[in-house]
């Protein structure tokens, strides 16, 4: 952002500008005073997000800024191609950008679908899912290497079971709509990293305690910075059990789990808890997540990283509509299960025609159009074996 900014001090009367920068300058916050300086200092600004990944061994899309008549404000336009020959084309004059609507944040999708998004969200059908429910940031311990352990690395050391909460801390191991007792115990099984070392003040002076101390101890753990804040830097603060998990980030749209344990979760996703005047049954609002409308809005919300994961933030989840349909919650099982199977398109499908198309009267042209927008933009984010 410096350095775009510092560039204009160097273009005389008229000049142009060329540069490729990161995906960031359509979609940081900070990145919203970078495009307004462009636009009040030339007369054509062009922001064209490039899908192609342009240099080996990177993940990070690219967006090209191409700017003329430098010293009047003028027009800012973000467009979006697949390949350098079709951004070739566009900068000569040849060529415009592939139809659809462009997104200020450079998302490209086609006006159809975009028509349907708005028609549902404005039904009155649909729920901020920060009316629904409070999220947080889960569990930060500082040095999850330190705290987060298997069942065989707590009985090498000597912690026992008091000094342990269950705990998730990877998006990949919710495989449902509800997390369970049976899942914990099947991850820890397998040797996962499922428990949270918390000793409370009677079990310091363990002998397994004081090892796993020492150890933290000769690491440097303790004068991490998180660590360092807390009156015994090896005790971290819990939440609340919460009601549900949510995937902050994720190669496919995200996900809403049922807590149906006494477990938490780490920084590595978002904690759910009910409002108080929420009066859905949770299936009621799980399902309406599963559905495409949810995923579609996600990803023209959500921020694309490096790799193509999408991220959907703490203020974007808050304002996230949830189609919410009571008769909905017969298809609770048939999801779940689809969802355990690994097929999450058919549990997406079977959500869609529960609460779109049963619930909402949404015809199955409408529905699709969703699906192929949904689709086109995942292919849009997502590189390809070739790219990445």
């Amino acid at each position: 952002a410096y350095f775009v900014l510092h560039a204009l001090e160097f273009l005389e009367q008229n000049g142009r500008l060329a540069m490729l920068v990161p995906e960031a300058i359509l979609q940081a916050d900070y990145a919203s005073s970078v495009r307004a300086a462009l636009q009040q200092r030339f007369h054509q600004v062009r922001l064209i997000h490039l899908r192609q990944r342009l240099f080996a061994g990177t993940s990070e899309p690219v967006v090209v800024i191409a700017a003329e008549g430098f010293g009047t404000s003028g027009s800012l336009d973000v467009l979006s191609v697949d390949t350098p020959d079709e951004l070739g084309a566009i900068l000569k004059g040849k060529s415009h950008a592939a139809q659809g609507t462009i997104l200020p944040n450079g998302r490209r999708i086609s006006s159809g679908a975009l028509q349907v998004l708005t028609t549902i969200n404005s039904s009155g059908h649909t729920r901020a899912f920060g009316d629904l429910a409070t999220p947080r940031i889960g569990i930060v311990t500082g040095a999850n290497n330190h705290f987060i352990r298997s069942a065989i690395e707590l009985e090498d050391i000597g912690i026992s079971a008091p000094a342990r909460i269950p705990i998730l801390s990877r998006t990949k191991w919710l495989r449902g709509l509800e997390f369970t007792q049976s899942d914990h115990e099947a991850l820890a099984g397998e040797g996962a990293r499922a428990f949270l070392v918390r000793p409370n003040p009677a079990l310091e002076q363990s002998p397994g305690v004081l090892r796993w101390i020492e150890e933290g101890e000769r690491a440097g753990v303790d004068r991490r910075y998180k660590c360092a804040m807390r009156e015994a830097w090896y005790r971290v603060e819990l939440m609340a059990k919460p009601d549900a998990f949510v995937t902050s980030t994720r190669l496919g749209p995200p996900l809403l789990v049922l807590n149906r344990g006494a477990f938490r979760c780490t920084n590595a996703l978002y904690s759910a808890s009910w409002s108080p005047r929420c009066e859905m049954a949770p299936e009621i609002i799980a399902v309406g997540f599963m559905t495409t409308f949810v995923a579609l809005w996600s990803e023209l919300h959500g921020r694309r990283y490096g790799g193509g994961v999408l991220k959907v933030d703490l203020r974007a989840l808050c304002r996230l509509p949830v189609p919410v349909v009571p008769e909905a919650s017969s298809a609770y099982g048939a999801i779940n299960e689809a969802l355990r199977r690994g097929e999450e398109g058919a549990a997406r499908e079977l959500a869609d025609d529960s609460v779109l198309r049963r619930g909402l009267g949404m015809s199955c042209r409408d529905i699709v159009l969703m699906r192929d927008a949904l689709t086109e933009l995942i292919r849009q984010r997502v590189p390809t074996a070739e790219e990445s």
